[in-house]
């Protein structure tokens, strides 16, 4: 896809991600759902889980670190837990799997299988965003979308993985962007 001439991006601002997260917790409580745990997916459901953590008031929160994405549209072969959970906070209890999209379903379904054998008391998932060719769907999702989102922590690495010309897509304001070209140029002398 990265390769693609036809790819799509579509740049999610912050005020969009703290919006969506919104109606996703507005959803969850509407469905009765009380979660006593968060198990965020890192490294994309990091800032949406510590969002619905403060509109849920939901104090635990735990992650499961998976590997799958190697850039813009290059997915690995099929999703690795890289970092999985202690069973003991999870057994017994009410769990929302929180990540930011999804995108083929893989990451989900490897991490709801992953929780099932820690023996949850309940398990329900959310995304804001959700494709419409994802083989799972998360119970609680905001919108679906066809094109790779770009998401406003995640600005470095999409140009990193971009091809070029692809930049103007994003709406980002020039100075801006030449600002993290530094940054870029900056981390590549020192590695």
């Amino acid at each position: 896809m990265a390769g693609n001439a036809s790819l799509k991006l579509r740049r999610i601002t912050w005020g969009d991600l703290f919006n969506d997260t919104l109606e996703l917790a507005r959803q969850i409580i509407a469905s009765g759902y009380h979660p006593e745990l968060l198990l965020v997916v890192a490294r994309g459901g990091l800032v949406v889980g510590r969002i619905l953590s403060d509109l849920l008031s939901v104090r635990d929160i735990a992650n499961v670190s998976v590997k799958f994405y190697k850039g813009v549209g290059l997915a690995s072969d099929k999703p690795v837990i890289a970092e999985g959970l202690n069973p003991g906070l999870v057994a017994g209890k009410a769990v929302l799997v929180v990540d930011d999209i999804v995108d083929s379903g893989s990451t989900l379904q490897a991490v709801l299988e992953h929780l099932s054998s820690n023996e949850p008391r309940g398990v329900k998932s959310a995304a804001l965003y959700v494709k419409p060719w994802a083989k799972i769907y998360p119970d609680f999702y905001v919108r679906t979308v066809e094109e790779w989102i770009v998401f406003p922590y995640e600005i470095r690495e999409t140009l990193e993985s971009i091809p070029s010309g692809y930049e103007d897509a994003l709406g980002i304001d020039p100075r801006v962007l030449e600002e993290i070209r530094d940054i870029i140029r900056k981390k590549s002398v020192d590695s």
